[in-house]
């Protein structure tokens, strides 16, 4: 269950003790962090804390499947560990390339969309599936 904080007195808690927030749309301005709970003690809204160490946790499993998969393409192109991470995610991200280039998908694009993926990732809230 997520906890949240008042924006207000600071007051944080688990989100069923927030109650549903009252005339968001006069409260919230477009660009704001979306919430839709206020604070049970002074009525300020109520926003989603971050739950960090669950947000490290998950990203490490990721990181664990990225070297998977950079140790599986080392065993492929018969790269070693003398050659290093650094030489292997390098050519691996090359390949990449010629294989976008070769299946008409454009390789900067997806290079900034998983820029947002890992932005996001770094920031996450909530549940992390």
């Amino acid at each position: 269950m997520d906890s949240y904080r008042c924006q207000n007195c600071d007051f944080t808690g688990c989100e069923d003790l927030f109650p549903a927030a009252k005339d968001l749309s006069q409260r919230m301005t477009v660009g704001d962090t979306w919430t839709d709970s206020e604070c049970p003690k002074c009525g300020s809204l109520a926003f989603p804390v971050p739950q960090r160490r669950k947000v490290r946790r998950i990203n490490r499993k990721r990181g664990k499947w990225a070297l998977a998969a950079v140790r599986a393409f080392m065993d492929e192109t018969g790269l070693s560990d003398a050659d290093g991470l650094h030489t292997a995610i390098g050519d691996l991200l090359a390949d990449l390339h010629h294989l976008c280039d070769a299946k008409g998908l454009h390789f900067y694009d997806l290079t900034l969309h998983a820029l947002g993926h890992y932005r996001a990732e770094q920031t996450e809230e909530g549940d992390i599936g």
